[in-house]
């Protein structure tokens, strides 16, 4: 967990990345929440997070292209780019979403829970809002 948590600690400590992390951190929460979190624990599913990663990826290159600071070029570019690949992936998860897909759990999720079911672990739920989380 510490490997997730570092490069945050550092954007947090520093001066000029302070506001903006904190900002994106916000709002992929609220995105996470909304789109994996509360139906992971409605179905017990982890695979929505396959919809909601994609989306917070096109989200930081809406946020790149309105909050950030530098010329416009390298804003739009670069925030472009993150909306491309974000926007892509997400039109194939909902495409998927769609077509019924995710009213079951994908194969490398229920690997996952067979991984928790081989040591012990008896708190599911807990451990599902945690691999969705991370």
């Amino acid at each position: 967990m510490v490997v997730y948590l570092a490069p945050f600690v550092a954007l947090v400590m520093s001066e000029k990345f302070f506001e903006p992390t904190l900002f994106n951190s916000a709002v992929q929460f609220v995105l996470f929440f909304f789109i994996a979190m509360i139906p992971g624990c409605v179905t017990g599913r982890i695979s929505y997070v396959d919809i909601a990663w994609p989306v917070g990826i096109a989200v930081i290159g809406g946020l790149t292209i309105a909050f950030a600071t530098g010329t416009l070029w390298r804003r739009i570019t670069i925030g472009v780019i993150y909306l491309f690949i974000g926007g892509r992936m997400s039109l194939g998860a909902f495409t998927l979403l769609g077509k019924g897909f995710f009213s079951r759990e994908f194969p490398r999720y229920n690997y996952r829970k067979l991984v928790w079911k081989a040591h012990g672990v008896t708190s599911t739920g807990f451990e599902l809002q945690v691999e969705v989380f991370k």
